[in-house]
């Protein structure tokens, strides 16, 4: 049976990577996973580190960072777009909040291929 619930993934803080956007050839947060951190052992919260990797001639893809205080579904924008064609590497700053749930909504993708992104947690 299909379901419309969105997959959820949890970054904890030992740098493992996790998929975040799948094969993304569209723009949207179809192929986005909801995710969270772990705390920080030292407290506070959480530095990730975003990958992507492109899947044939994709020329432009920004996304956006989506944020839910509340446990809901990511819907809030937090900062600009990230343009990951010309930075596959992101840094997330300022770091995120253990607790709050966290989705990547692709802002724009041309030129064919697809994008995917992992994440990971210091």
């Amino acid at each position: 049976m299909a379901s419309n619930q969105p997959q959820y993934t949890c970054l904890d803080p030992s740098g493992v990577p996790s998929v975040v956007v799948n094969a993304a050839a569209a723009t949207g947060s179809a192929s986005s996973y909801v995710f969270t951190v772990m705390k920080a052992p030292e407290g506070g919260g959480t530095q990730v580190t975003l990958q992507a990797v492109k899947g044939g001639t994709v020329t432009a893809c920004t996304i956006q960072l989506l944020a839910s205080l509340a446990g809901g579904t990511p819907s809030v924008a937090q900062g600009a777009a990230l343009d990951f064609v010309a930075t596959p590497t992101q840094i997330i700053s300022p770091n995120l909040t253990p607790g709050a749930t966290y989705m990547l909504n692709v802002a724009t993708i041309t030129g064919g291929g697809t994008m995917t992104v992992t994440a990971s947690a210091v």
